[in-house]
């Protein structure tokens, strides 16, 4: 898949983040591709957890992992966990609830799909299981409606 210039940039910036930061949120447009952009950024990873709270946005993001080529399974309700792969799509609520499960698995990297949820607890308790894990956050619109900021979930 051949990246945008703007998508090449977003990847090194996110990248250059990371050099002095574990958690870096990436905010651009709706349909600039922030879902394509975290596969080339997963390519780079051994391990991942690529986070939705929708069955709608995890179906866009297994087509999008599926054209770059990355093999990947699921952690959802009616599919089973399969210890093999390396990265994952998961509902949010189904891996807060089954931390346990993946004690002995420690991913590289967490993206967070719609960052701006990420003040929910089932995000935290996520990211506070796995404290080695990069962190990053993808979203349109970095503002909550509530007010609330972001800035506690992401260092930049």
């Amino acid at each position: 898949m051949e990246l945008r210039d703007y998508q090449s940039k977003a990847i090194a910036d996110v990248m250059e983040a990371w050099a002095t930061h574990r958690r870096v949120c990436l905010a651009l447009y709706c349909r600039l591709g922030k879902t394509v952009i975290a596969s080339e950024i997963i390519k780079q990873h051994e391990s991942s957890i690529f986070i939705v709270h929708t069955d709608t946005l995890m179906d866009q993001a297994a087509r999008k992992f599926t054209d770059a080529g990355i093999d990947f399974g699921y952690i959802a309700a009616g599919y089973p966990f399969n210890p093999t792969k390396k990265h994952f799509i998961a509902m949010v609520l189904s891996l807060a609830n089954r931390m346990e499960k993946y004690k002995k698995w420690n991913p590289s990297l967490l993206i967070e799909d719609e960052a701006h949820r990420s003040l929910a607890n089932s995000y935290q308790k996520v990211r506070d299981y796995f404290p080695e894990a990069k962190v990053l956050g993808l979203t349109a619109s970095p503002r909550r409606l509530d007010g609330k900021p972001l800035g506690d979930n992401f260092d930049v």
